[in-house]
This record gives structure tokens, sequence and C-alpha cells, in this order.
């Protein structure tokens, strides 16, 4: 079987009789039909694993923006969560003297 395409090349005389078509047919014809064939599916080939790259890829892509997407919303849901704790935080502080001093004026109130 002949690998490269480049060596083939059709007669340009046509056969004088059906013997000589019949040879021409079974020999180099023959020969350049199957280089012919092997093209086609070593192109065939080479078709299948560029669309199975693609796809990899593809589904490679969305998986990594799903990731980043879920990596984000954590961040988000973390950092909703240290503002909550932080404003606890502060209404605490604000509030905390008020209740001490109502103590203090509490115990006050019962001396007088």
């Amino acid at each position: 079987m002949v690998e490269n395409g480049a060596n083939l090349q059709l007669s340009t005389t046509a056969p004088t009789s059906a013997a000589n078509a019949g040879t021409y047919l079974n020999g180099s014809f023959a020969t350049i039909e199957g280089a012919v064939a092997t093209a086609l599916h070593k192109f065939g080939a080479t078709m299948q694993y560029v669309e199975n790259q693609i796809s990899y890829n593809t589904k490679k892509a969305d998986a990594l923006n799903y990731g980043f997407g879920a990596l984000v919303d954590a961040d988000l849901a973390k950092e909703s969560a240290n503002l909550q704790a932080l404003q606890t935080r502060q209404q605490l502080g604000v509030q905390s003297p008020s209740v001490a001093n109502q103590g203090s004026q509490t115990l006050l109130s019962l001396f007088r």
C-alpha cells in the first residue's frame, strides 16, 4: 500500500483492449483506490480525534466556570455572615452601656 499520494499518477493513455483495461483496473487503479481509501480513513480518524478534543475542552471549561462560580458564591456567603456578625457586635456595643446605666439607675431608685 502506498502511504504518500504524491507518487500516484493515473495513466494518460487509454487502454487499447479489454485485457489492457482489466490489467489497468486490477493494477494501477486498485493501488490508487487503496491509497485514497487509506487517506480517507486517516482523515476520518483525525477528524474524530479533533471533535473529541473540542468536546473534552468544552466540558472542562464548563466545569471550571461552574467551580469558579461556586467559589465566588461561597466567598459571598462567608462575607455576608462576617458582616452580620460585625453588625451584631456593633449593636451590642451600643446597647451595653445603656443596659449598664439602667442597672445603676434601678439600684438608685431603690434607695429613693
